[in-house]
């Protein structure tokens, strides 16, 4: 199945009749793009031969995660990436990846601290209000533009920046960039202008967002309603967490389980899944992926601020904490949208 985040992700158009991708071996040739879809927003993904495997290609027996350190060399060698050391564990940067990602609208900062040398491109969004940028032009700016700062739409404190020929702020009328005059509306009446243009921009900045990790909440996934766009390679008439849950519950084994729920956690959250983690909260959810599945989409429907398995395992261990005492179980039965008991 075709994983959501790669739908945000453009392939650089010159790639066939680059020089270097050719030199690649064929190996090398199927694992660059596949490599290159499952990036965040930074372009960057773990270099850990572990979950490279199981994030990207989790189903192609032809690439073993014994290859995959050769194929890396291979990489490098021809300047496609940069691998490097990140905290406790090793990182990949795309070397390509602004030359090609021009038109992103939001850029959330990476779970990797960025190689040495490279700068980050932000823009995302801090509280209600904020929104962050840094370095967003166009990648040519000077050092001085490299300092962090807060656009003027999402800075209250920030104070308008004039020039001499403009006119001052309580005149009657200003004049816009195209020539046109800005009519001042009385006090009440131009508050009342000045919300509803807030608020529009806010739910805009809020659509973007939610494209931009491709969180789809039961509400417009079509479990409430009559639409019901599978993904990719999805059963007709299914929606997108009926798929996936059909195949988290119909996995042959516990490892090829934990990759499903994985590919889950990937759709919510928008970054590669952390599978060591989902096994160790499979465990404290008695190995039920099914029901594990349903915390992590309805988790996510909510939209929590902090970490999302942070919130599945509270509600597991809050769980375990009424059956201690006696309470009813809320684990067991368990039952789907439908009804049905799993």
């Amino acid at each position: 199945m075709r994983r959501a985040v790669a739908r945000g992700r453009i392939l650089p158009q010159s790639l066939s009749t680059d020089p270097r991708y050719g030199r690649l071996s064929l190996k090398a040739r199927v694992l660059y793009p596949l490599i290159w879809t499952s990036c965040d927003d930074q372009g960057r993904i773990t270099g850990d031969p572990d979950e490279i495997k199981y994030a990207v290609c989790p189903n192609m027996d032809d690439i073993s995660k014994e290859d995959i350190p050769k194929l890396l060399e291979e990489f490098e060698a021809q300047g496609f990436v940069r691998v490097y050391a990140a905290s406790k564990r090793k990182a990949i940067q795309m070397l390509d990846w602004w030359e090609v990602q021009k038109k992103m609208q939001w850029a959330w900062p990476s779970e990797f601290p960025p190689p040495k040398g490279w700068r980050d491109r932000l823009r995302y969004k801090r509280g209600k209000e904020q929104v962050v940028t840094e370095n967003w032009d166009s990648g040519e700016s000077s050092p001085e533009q490299d300092m962090e700062t807060i656009s003027p739409e999402g800075s209250p404190e920030s104070p308008p920046v004039t020039s001499p020929e403009s006119p001052p702020e309580n005149s009657p009328e200003k004049v816009l960039a195209g020539g046109e005059p800005e009519i001042q509306l009385p006090g009440r009446k131009k508050r009342k202008a000045e919300k509803k243009e807030d608020k529009n921009k806010n739910q805009e900045q809020e659509k973007d967002l939610r494209v931009r990790v491709n969180i789809i909440s039961p509400e417009n996934s079509g479990e409430h309603s009559g639409e019901r766009t599978p993904p990719e390679g999805g059963l007709p008439g299914r929606g997108l967490f009926e798929n996936l849950l059909a195949q988290i519950t119909g996995a042959r084994d516990g490892k090829e389980s934990i990759a499903r729920v994985g590919e889950l956690y990937q759709v919510c959250a928008g970054r590669a899944p952390p599978y060591g983690r989902i096994g160790a909260i499979a465990r404290k959810a008695n190995y039920d992926f099914g029901y594990l599945a349903k915390l992590i989409w309805e988790t996510a429907g909510k939209r929590p601020a902090g970490d999302l398995l942070d919130y599945v395992e509270g509600i597991l261990r809050r769980a375990k904490g009424e059956q201690e005492k006696g309470h009813r179980s809320s684990v067991r039965p368990r039952e789907d949208f439908s009804g049905r008991s799993w």
